[in-house]
């Protein structure tokens, strides 16, 4: 069984909170009530959520004024930014920091229950990217440094007589660091090796 998509909603406010637990837990979301941001970031060493639900006008640093050490904590999470007055400085300021969406409260439930799906999906996408670019990182620190070289070289789409050349080393022992870059890459073919190496700034030559 699939586990539910985790919110967490960061508010001072226990009534606010309770209300919005109650809204996203019987939509089908797990849900963590935090009373202040000090309170998320702690929990968040455990479980990072899909979308943080925030308020803004917390006591002590505000909601806009968190969210470099939010981010730091749940670099995946999408943040949807709450508060009881707005004004269009404070949104332009939210949306430049990267907030999902910028909602006045008391809102509309249905709108928010919308939001919230809208950043949880693109929080599960950056996730898998995420996921997919650790792995990518995992496998290249298999690599020798000579074979990243070759790596390096295959990927511009020399052959290996070129790789040669370049390397100072002969057309065999190429087909050799070759074989060995695909098993570790987990590569079957040369299209496989650059869609998902080809673009990846760890593939890159360094300097």
């Amino acid at each position: 069984m699939t586990e539910p998509l985790y919110v967490a909603v960061v508010d001072d406010d226990l009534a606010l909170r309770e209300s919005l637990t109650l809204l996203f837990e019987t939509n089908g979301y797990s849900v963590g009530m935090h009373a202040s941001v000090d309170e998320f970031l702690a929990a968040t060493r455990m479980r990072e959520p899909v979308c943080v639900v925030l308020d803004h006008t917390l006591p002590g640093r505000s909601g806009v004024d968190s969210l470099g050490a939010i981010r730091s904590s749940a670099p995946t999470a999408s943040i949807v930014l709450l508060t009881g007055y707005g004004n269009i400085p404070l949104a332009v300021r939210a949306m430049r920091a990267g907030v999902f969406e910028f909602l006045e409260k008391p809102g509309d439930p249905t709108l928010l229950l919308d939001v919230v799906a809208r950043a949880a999906s693109e929080a599960e996408t950056k996730g898998n990217e995420a996921a997919v670019e650790a792995e990518i990182r995992a496998r290249l620190a298999t690599l020798t440094e000579r074979e990243r070289e070759v790596l390096v070289h295959m990927l511009d789409g020399s052959p290996n007589k070129g790789i040669a050349g370049k390397l100072g080393i002969s057309p065999r022992t190429v087909e050799i660091h070759r074989a060995r870059v695909m098993e570790k890459l987990g590569c079957r073919g040369p299209v496989e090796l650059f869609r998902r190496y080809g673009h990846s700034t760890t593939s890159k030559p360094a300097g």
